[in-house]
């Protein structure tokens, strides 16, 4: 999962995924592995790199105040948009694969048309949420698909800024 955030004037990306002890985030060049220990919301009790740490996350629509032990809050601004995040852009609807415009491996900008569906005499083009390059492409012109279908993935520009 990617999730993007801004951190004052910086944007930051951080890729989280699952391992078998917990999640690995990497923001930049550096990652950490995580463990969830306990949950007393809004706290959290983890071990990060097998350092106990205790954590309160508190959530206000876009934004996020994360306070790590002693250290100050730090409140972090969610950027982008939350679809396709991840890279894995899926079907909305039920329907068929009337296009696809773009090959495994090719680099796409924002907003680039990535797919196009059709259903019911409608048209919906699947777009690039952020400036990447394609990983995936997992449909084909003519294939029916379910809503939820991942089409795309893309994973995105190193330093792609939010909402690109």
């Amino acid at each position: 999962m990617l999730l993007r955030y801004g951190l004052g004037e910086a944007s930051k990306v951080v890729r989280i995924e699952t391992t078998n002890a917990g999640f690995r985030a990497s923001v930049d060049d550096r990652s950490v592995d995580v463990a969830l220990i306990r949950s007393d919301d809004p706290s959290f009790h983890l071990r990060i790199d097998g350092r106990p740490v205790t954590a309160i996350a508190v959530s206000d629509a876009d934004r996020l105040v994360v306070k790590l032990d002693d250290a100050d809050p730090v409140t972090l601004v969610r950027t982008g948009r939350s679809r396709g995040l991840d890279g894995r852009l899926t079907a909305v609807m039920d329907g068929q694969v009337a296009a696809v415009l773009v090959r495994a491996g090719e680099r796409v900008d924002a907003g680039a048309p990535l797919v196009v569906l059709e259903a019911m005499k409608m048209e919906l083009k699947v777009v690039a949420p952020f400036s990447g390059r394609v990983r995936a492409v997992s449909c084909a012109p003519g294939d029916v698909v379910e809503r939820s279908r991942v089409l795309i993935e893309i994973d995105p520009e190193p330093d792609a800024g939010p909402g690109s």
